[in-house]
């Protein structure tokens, strides 16, 4: 059931905050949880960009901004990088891989890829082999909001997600 909450809508404040984080540490992580449940990341270098990723999703989306520089093995997918990321995520820790925008506007990710295996890891970066990624150990996310992680609903609407 959905409800209006107006304490977990997006007001100036939170834009703010998030926007002060990307000038302090140059970029969030950004997690967008849909009515429904799917999910889509973004990771917004700019103010613009964020304020166009809370214009682009619909009433309803939980926006969750995680400060900090998550997913840090970067670049276009190749054997090298792919050894990094065997080496940096554990085998048997949740990893999170992401593709870049295809739609820079958006920043929200084109493609992405997760599991708990470095054989999986593997085989989702063998794929995307010549892509640009960012890959780590997928962040906690579903935590509750603390210094590290802000989180609101567009229109302030709560339900099922």
């Amino acid at each position: 059931m959905t409800r209006y909450n107006p304490a977990r809508d997006i007001t100036p404040v939170f834009i703010d905050q998030v926007a002060g984080w990307i000038s302090t540490d140059g970029e969030v992580f950004i997690i967008l949880r849909w009515v429904g449940g799917f999910r889509d990341y973004a990771l917004c270098r700019s103010r613009v960009e964020f304020e166009r990723l809370i214009e682009i999703v619909c009433n309803g989306t939980e926006v969750i901004a995680m400060r900090g520089h998550h997913l840090p093995i970067r670049g276009p997918v190749t054997e090298e990088l792919i050894a990094r990321a065997l080496k940096a995520v554990p085998d048997g820790a949740e990893y999170l891989a992401i593709t870049a925008a295809t739609k820079p506007d958006s920043r929200i990710a084109a493609k992405t890829a997760d599991g708990e295996s470095h054989r999986e890891l593997e085989e989702d970066l063998q794929d995307w082999m010549g892509t640009e990624v960012a890959v780590g150990v997928c962040p906690d996310f579903w935590a509750s909001d603390h210094e590290g992680l802000i989180s609101r609903a567009k229109g302030g609407v709560e339900g099922p997600r």
